[in-house]
């Protein structure tokens, strides 16, 4: 089931204002843009905003929290991108929360990940409480990362969580450790 918004309220897990199929597909690859909570049984819900130029994919979980968040956006500097032309994964973004803890709201540390066009990875894990973070670089082929932009109503391929055999997020696994 997917369900249309004008915006989402992370803060109370919540879409705001909502939208009709056709007023979602009316702003599709258009400003405003427009926010789909996706829902199937017996599995974690996903939060998409498809916006121009870029669009975010959050695979949420427990009480309305972001794990792990994809961002696309034109591939080869095309501003303003229509359905079917190239996009690329560019930022990734892992929380990981205390699993004893629900209550909490505060990941115990959070990585970010910046993916640029030539092959490099630049990026950070902060852990909660710390004031400096972990840096690092990376070198990846970027092909991986390459999707196109979706049909309205068509969001399984960038609804991928493992992206042509491989986790984005492992990356950083490697590079910390």
């Amino acid at each position: 089931m997917i369900d249309y918004y004008a915006r989402w309220f992370y803060a109370q897990n919540r879409g705001i204002d909502p939208l009709t199929e056709a007023k979602a597909r009316a702003r599709h690859a258009k400003p405003p843009g427009y926010v789909a909570m996706v829902t199937e049984d017996g599995c974690d819900p996903i939060l998409l905003s498809i916006g121009v130029p870029g669009m975010s994919v959050n695979f949420m979980y427990g009480e309305g929290r972001v794990r792990l968040s994809y961002s696309f956006i034109p591939y080869a500097s095309t501003d303003n991108p229509v359905v079917g032309s190239a996009i690329y994964l560019s930022h990734v973004t892992i929380r990981e929360f205390d699993p004893d803890r629900p209550e909490e709201s505060d990941p115990l540390f959070t990585t970010l990940m910046s993916f640029v066009e030539d092959g490099t990875v630049n990026g950070a894990k902060h852990f909660r409480g710390q004031k400096d973070a972990i840096e690092f670089t990376a070198c990846y082929d970027i092909s991986k990362h390459l999707d196109v932009y979706p049909e309205f109503g068509r969001y399984e391929s960038i609804m991928r969580k493992v992206r042509d055999g491989y986790e984005p997020w492992l990356i950083a696994n490697q590079a910390v450790s």
